[in-house]
């Protein structure tokens, strides 16, 4: 697997943030939970549809973190939400 792809496929499909390690591999979820938004791979975004409504709702509640000691200092989600690639 090519560096940038193993970059995309240990992204949040739901807010962009790296994962410890692949969300999925192929078809099959490993349930990975997002630090920065809390997402489940395999139960939050199994489609474009739900990626998207999880992210949406994700925004309105305040955007708070998972785990918010991973948070970075200086964390902006307008910054954030405008660098991934996602659906």
């Amino acid at each position: 697997m090519s560096r940038a792809a193993l970059q995309e496929a240990c992204a949040c499909r739901a807010c962009g943030w790296a994962l410890d390690g692949p969300g999925w591999l192929g078809d099959r979820p490993t349930h990975a939970i997002c630090d920065c938004c809390g997402a489940e791979a395999g139960v939050d975004d199994t489609s474009v549809e739900a990626t998207r409504a999880y992210r949406r709702t994700w925004v309105e509640r305040g955007a708070e973190w998972f785990d918010p000691g991973c948070r970075p200092v200086r964390w902006s989600l307008y910054e954030h939400l405008c660098s991934i690639d996602a659906p």
